[in-house]
């Protein structure tokens, strides 16, 4: 890290500027604005799981509310029909499953 930053002289420069930690290397990841993000959106996720599973969200909640929105049984949603009710709350189920996913397991 410290050559990739400049040598030594460089890394006592960005303390004095207050930059006193480097999270990241460009040469591998990134530079540390980017690291940043990631490690926000990594804590805004996990903040996230921890919110539905709170409220008691899993696959079995998310089929039951799918089933109250298209007004259907459970059973529809996971059958192989493909009309176009039944295929609609499939969609919506697989892509609540998907992308809220590590909430809900």
């Amino acid at each position: 890290m410290i050559r990739s930053l400049g040598g030594w002289q460089a890394v006592k420069d960005a303390r004095f500027s207050g930059q006193d930690r480097i999270k990241g290397d460009h040469r591998i990841l990134g530079d540390s604005a980017f690291v940043m993000e990631v490690l926000a959106e990594a804590e805004e996720k996990f903040e996230r799981f921890y919110e539905l599973k709170r409220k008691g969200y899993n696959l079995d909640t998310i089929a039951q509310k799918v089933c109250d929105i298209f007004d259907i049984e459970p059973e529809e949603i996971y059958s192989k029909s493909r009309q176009k009710i039944r295929a609609e709350a499939r969609g919506l189920y697989c892509y609540w499953a998907v992308r809220e996913r590590d909430g809900l397991e």
